[in-house]
């Protein structure tokens, strides 16, 4: 059974479940015909802030799903995270690094190229980064064919891939390396970064 609520010995209105106060004295200086004022209890006061943090958590989750859908086009990439992963080497754990260090490396352009042979996790470990940093919500984009990076459909996309080609992080996926055409697509985007640099 609850404890209802009671007045304390200070006259005031008591919760009978916390036993904070429920009501406030009004200071002197501002009396205005009423010498108290409702305010909340820690039950109020935990329940809201319950309430809030729910909200944000659904709100975290639904972005973190549209980011998802928008940047691979595989849902079983959602599985490729640094929690999942059994590999504990040293490009795993600079790239976990690298997340960690995001705004600064944002801001000072610093990015990963990842490069081996098939078979070698180049994917697995750029979709792992790519996950860290969309559960913080930062937009990441993939697989972005290089004739539409370069010959971008209409203004705003170049203003994107302008900056795209100015910035970081750069992936090659394991797909293209596996392509008799690997190696013209990495002179094509490096010939792309050459000419960006030039018109700066």
């Amino acid at each position: 059974m609850t404890k209802e609520d009671y007045i304390g010995e200070d006259g005031l209105l008591h919760c009978g479940i916390c036993d904070e106060a429920k009501e406030a004295y009004v200071p002197k200086e501002l009396f205005f015909g009423k010498d108290r004022h409702a305010r909340n209890c820690r039950c109020v006061r935990e329940y809201h802030e319950a309430q809030k943090a729910e909200s944000e958590q659904t709100r975290h989750l639904h972005e973190v799903d549209r980011l998802r859908r928008k940047c691979f086009q595989h849902s079983n990439y959602a599985d490729a995270t640094f929690q999942n992963s059994k590999v504990a080497n040293k490009q795993s754990i600079f790239s976990q690094e690298y997340v960690k260090d995001w705004e600064q490396m944002k801001a000072k352009n610093i990015g990963m190229l990842f490069w081996g042979d098939v078979g070698t996790g180049k994917t697995y470990l750029a979709v792992c980064v790519a996950n860290a940093l969309i559960e913080r919500e930062v937009s990441v984009t993939t697989n972005l064919p290089l004739q539409t990076i370069n010959n971008p459909t209409d203004v705003m996309h170049k203003k994107i891939y302008d900056r795209l080609k100015n910035c970081v992080p750069v992936q090659f996926t394991g797909e293209s390396f596996r392509k008799d055409i690997g190696n013209q697509k990495k002179e094509e985007f490096r010939q792309i970064l050459l000419n960006a640099q030039e018109s700066f």
